[in-house]
């Protein structure tokens, strides 16, 4: 099988100095991946990989195979809130997994968010969620195309109707519900940190429902290090407590703060 040569990739004369010593990066422009030079030499590269592995006599089976195997769906551990349960499931055709919810232990599991009803190519994904503990309502996380970076929902139960609430930095969110509201962790809005940090300063902040969440107080994290990942937990459903935890390394702690 004769394949075709990879695309050109230009060296170009960069180079920086680090701590007294000069290191050269002549492929830096590829990291630009919006660019017209770097979106050609992708297609490129894909094309020439498309071309090689579509030769392949085997393909076919092992592609019909792994389908096989990829079908066989998935299934997360129920959580029992309030006499409900929640769990999320993907059926083997299914881009990305539903949450679903039982009113009861005896009755049918109801589709509460299907992400795949809200992208035609299965690119959204439910990240985390967090039912409150009456079971009344679930805050849960949403991201596009794999980066995590989830937007936070809320969604009432027993109607399935949305809050319409919309928080945004999300990303590994952890959810303590207390009174009209909740607490939850957040990274920092790009452009509010040096460019490279959007993944540092974690903050605990607590969201009222119905509020705009650009006025959500901060409660845990300003002035600690930027490497502290900190998350808000609930003590237990009737303390009156929860707790902004962090830990860097193998260090934690815990601030407990009444609800």
């Amino acid at each position: 099988m004769r394949v075709l040569p990879p695309p050109p990739t230009p060296r170009e004369e960069v180079a920086d100095e680090w701590h007294g010593e000069r290191v050269i990066d002549p492929y830096r422009w590829l990291e630009d991946t919006d660019s017209e030079r770097t979106r050609a030499w992708t297609e490129a590269q894909n094309a020439r990989t498309r071309a090689v592995l579509d030769a392949l006599p085997q393909r076919r089976h092992f592609s019909a195979r792994l389908r096989e195997l990829l079908a066989v769906g998935l299934l997360t551990t129920p959580r029992p809130i309030n006499g409900r349960l929640f769990h999320t499931r993907r059926l083997g055709a299914q881009r990305q997994a539903v949450l679903y919810v039982r009113d009861t232990l005896d009755s049918e599991d109801r589709a509460l968010v299907d992400p795949n009803t809200l992208d035609a190519a299965g690119l959204v994904t439910i990240d985390w969620y967090f039912p409150s503990h009456d079971a009344r309502h679930v805050a849960y996380g949403l991201s596009r195309g794999g980066d995590e970076m989830s937007t936070l929902h809320v969604i009432e139960v027993a109607t399935g109707r949305e809050l319409g609430e919309r928080i945004p930095h999300t990303q590994r969110s952890t959810v303590a519900w207390a009174g009209d509201g909740f607490y939850y962790s957040a990274n920092p809005a790009p452009g509010s940190v040096p460019a490279g940090d959007e993944h540092y300063h974690r903050r605990v902040r607590f969201h009222r429902l119905g509020d705009d969440s650009a006025r959500d107080e901060t409660v845990f994290g300003e002035g600690r290090p930027k490497e502290d990942i900190v998350w808000a937990r609930a003590r237990s459903p009737h303390s009156g407590a929860r707790s902004a935890r962090r830990h860097r390394g193998r260090a934690r702690t815990h601030r407990w703060i009444p609800a």
